[in-house]
């Protein structure tokens, strides 16, 4: 049923805005997805030049209206899935012009390690896109033929369906000279249990987040893990894990909600995470 629908996103996302001239070629339509969940991601990767930050992207832009709740970079190859393993929020509540070239400066430059950064646009949740131009819903610009880059569509954190069709989406980046000192993104490695020491809570990805982040733990043995939710008073609010677990990795997506489903008000929690003898913490952010 999961591929069905993001099946159903891909057939969906077609709707002629024109031919309207940009830096990555001629605009030949909008591209989107239906429906648009909690968590839906148009993921688009830009090569970095050597010695080169990005400070933002420009992207042409379908509705003026539409707010995009958060805008991510994250570290990758375009022979590494699309993924949002440690994924940095670079921007919120971003806004463009309608039918149009728009744009967006980060918080501030990222540098890579890699040859090239996927930048990452959060659609808002239960809008979705019906007509080209304003009012018509959130949708970014495709080219025709070899312009624009590579994108990838996902509703689920986990399933990303590539933009096929010798589509490029409409989007560029803007770079500086990078400096010492600059955030440098790195692919992540998946950690090997055989050559830990003690169990392990890694960084909770994306995060600040909005409304889901996913936590994930190495166990070096079969323990017994808990792993909880408290927020800055102390007070338990979600209890994620309770029992045994095998060696290797583990994952768990916490949603925001508390133990009876409601959902939390912005602001900072505390995941705790115990594996037999070991204890760690973590400060995630939650933001609305």
């Amino acid at each position: 049923m999961k591929t069905l629908r993001i099946l159903t996103m891909a057939l969906a996302v077609l709707g002629l805005a024109g031919g309207a001239a940009g830096q990555t070629g001629e605009i030949g339509g909008m591209l989107s997805m239906s429906p648009v969940l909690d968590q839906s991601y148009a993921a688009i990767w830009v090569p970095v030049p050597q010695n080169h930050a990005v400070a933002g992207v420009r992207w042409y832009n379908n509705d003026g209206s539409v707010v995009f709740p958060q805008v991510l970079v994250a570290s990758g190859t375009l022979d590494e899935r699309v993924g949002l393993e440690g994924a940095l929020v670079v921007a919120t509540d971003v806004q463009g012009a309608s039918l149009a070239w728009s744009e967006v400066t980060f918080d501030q430059p990222y540098a890579c390690e890699n040859e090239g950064l996927y930048c990452l646009f959060v659609f808002p949740a239960g809008v979705e896109f019906s007509a080209p131009g304003s009012g018509g819903g959130p949708a970014i610009g495709f080219t025709d033929g070899e312009a624009g880059h590579q994108g990838w569509l996902c509703a689920d954190l986990e399933t990303w369906m590539k933009v096929e069709g010798g589509t490029g989406l409409a989007i560029d980046p803007v770079f500086v000279p990078a400096e010492p000192g600059m955030i440098r993104m790195a692919q992540p490695r998946t950690p090997n249990p055989a050559t830990m020491e003690e169990p392990a809570l890694h960084p909770a990805r994306p995060n600040p987040f909005n409304p889901q982040t996913v936590l994930e733990y190495t166990l070096t043995g079969a323990q017994h893990v808990e792993l909880t939710i408290y927020d800055v008073t102390g007070r338990l609010v979600r209890r994620l894990v309770s029992g045994e677990h095998a060696t290797g990795t583990h994952s768990v997506t916490w949603t925001g909600t508390d133990d009876h489903g409601r959902r939390m008000p912005s602001g900072s929690y505390f995941v705790q995470f115990v594996a037999g003898q070991h204890r760690q913490s973590q400060r995630i952010l939650l933001v609305k």
